[in-house]
């Protein structure tokens, strides 16, 4: 079997849970895609669970507000950053869902440099971005789908799967879909309920900037120091995939 078979298997399979979720049965899915989510879980569970020690560096960006903004400042006076009381997750209360936690639920999304939490957000040339150092309080347990945690993984077939896996809880999905979080929530709240506390997952956003942490207890990890940057450079490398218009 080839990996992109293996790649495709996968992803079809995913995708068809994803719309039994939306469509028939949001909270539980049944018959061959509660037998897909159960038997990934295990493995993952098996194979890819890992230890993060207490003490690790990670990092989240929020962008400054618009009134601290070097550029309408005094001459000479330096951005200031927004507090560390502001970098956290949301409260559950005011928590509008995200690509793991549904609303309600406050996970912690963090980034292991710099430049990948900053990317995650986007941003234009210019935008000056607060950036908190988060340091974990405790050993966490995580589920290891980032590049180098599959190179562990002995299995060919197995690691090719985990890599579409990642895929799909990184990519983004577009505001206007419908539930389109929900399967990617329901695979997240699974992990959490067999035992794990988080998912290291490759980001869409970047390449070469580390790998995206999250932890589904905010408490696990504390703002320590946060730190004014401002973006230098912003691009995209693009590829035509199509000969021309429709």
């Amino acid at each position: 079997m080839t990996d992109r078979t293996i790649n495709i298997r996968v992803a079809l399979e995913w995708f068809a849970m994803v719309r039994h979720i939306k469509h028939v049965s949001r909270f539980e899915p049944q018959g061959a895609h509660k037998a897909f989510l159960d038997a990934w879980v295990g493995v993952l569970l098996k194979l890819a669970k890992q230890d993060m020690p207490a003490g690790t560096v990670l990092y989240r960006a929020r962008a400054n507000d618009p009134k601290d903004d070097s550029a309408i400042q005094p001459v000479g006076r330096k951005p200031k950053p927004r507090d560390c009381s502001e970098m956290g997750a949301p409260p559950p209360a005011i928590n509008p869902g995200g690509r793991l936690n549904p609303p309600g639920m406050s996970f912690l999304y963090l980034a292991e440099t710099p430049n990948g939490a900053v990317s995650e957000l986007r941003p234009w040339r210019g935008a000056e971005i607060t950036v908190a150092t988060f340091i974990t309080s405790q050993d966490t347990t995580i589920i290891g789908l980032a590049e180098p945690d599959l190179q562990g993984v002995d299995d060919k077939n197995t690691r090719e799967a985990f890599r579409t896996i990642s895929m799909m809880l990184s990519v983004p999905h577009h505001e206007n879909e419908h539930g389109a979080s929900a399967g990617t929530q329901l695979f997240a709240a699974a992990l959490r309920n067999a035992g794990a506390n988080g998912i290291r997952y490759e980001s869409a956003a970047s390449t070469g900037n580390g790998a995206n942490v999250v932890l589904f207890d905010p408490g696990h990890a504390q703002a320590d120091s946060a730190s004014v940057y401002r973006v230098r450079d912003s691009s995209y490398e693009i590829k035509q995939v199509t000969d021309g218009p429709a």
